[in-house]
């Protein structure tokens, strides 16, 4: 494990519980580079030193016989916001880094510039890029400190399952990414053949 403050009291979490409507499969069966892609991401945690954790929701049996716990979604669907408030209800002195199961380019570098550049005092920790128009914030891979458990809970009483719109509404540290062409996500069929 990593002895450092920064790394400290956070568990690494990849979400896996979507219904992946779009994609038109369970995208926790993507194989990338021969491998599945869910699993390669929570090895990828596990290199930065993180206990790592599965999101599934309670048919992905599969998800639930791998090498690493699984956190059951404990509600019904609201998206990756379900699963990451899971993870906060059932560990609720942890932080958690979390990440989706569907960016494969995604690496333990991107995940420890994360943990390095923490700011424990904030709700989170998140990627943001610019673009003409505006700010982008990118709710995945980032952050979720204790701090931000009540805020996910209003949100996801009002009906509001979206973690960009949740990060809005909060106090988030928001840094650049040191590598902005990793935050690829596969959401169609079509999306498989770019990377």
């Amino acid at each position: 494990m990593i002895a450092t403050d920064q790394f400290k009291g956070v568990k690494g979490l990849v979400l896996c519980g979507g219904y992946s409507k779009r994609m038109g499969f369970d995208k926790s069966t993507i194989k990338y580079k021969g491998e599945l892609l869910f699993l390669r991401l929570a090895e990828e945690l596990n290199k930065t030193g993180l206990k790592t954790y599965i999101s599934c929701r309670e048919d992905q049996k599969h998800l639930q016989e791998v090498p690493y716990p699984s956190i059951v979604d404990s509600g019904g669907y609201k998206g990756p916001a379900m699963g990451l408030f899971s993870a906060m209800e059932k560990y609720p002195d942890d932080a958690w880094l979390a990440v989706p199961c569907d960016m494969p380019l995604l690496n333990q570098h991107l995940f420890k510039n994360l943990l390095n550049r923490r700011d424990p005092q904030k709700m989170a920790t998140a990627y943001f890029t610019s673009h003409p128009k505006q700010e982008i914030i990118h709710p995945l891979p980032a952050i979720y400190e204790t701090s931000i458990r009540e805020l996910f809970k209003r949100e996801l009483d009002a009906g509001n399952w979206s973690l960009r719109k949740i990060l809005q509404k909060g106090d988030v540290n928001l840094i650049k990414p040191v590598q902005p062409d990793k935050l690829v996500n596969l959401n169609r069929p079509e999306d498989l053949n770019r990377v």
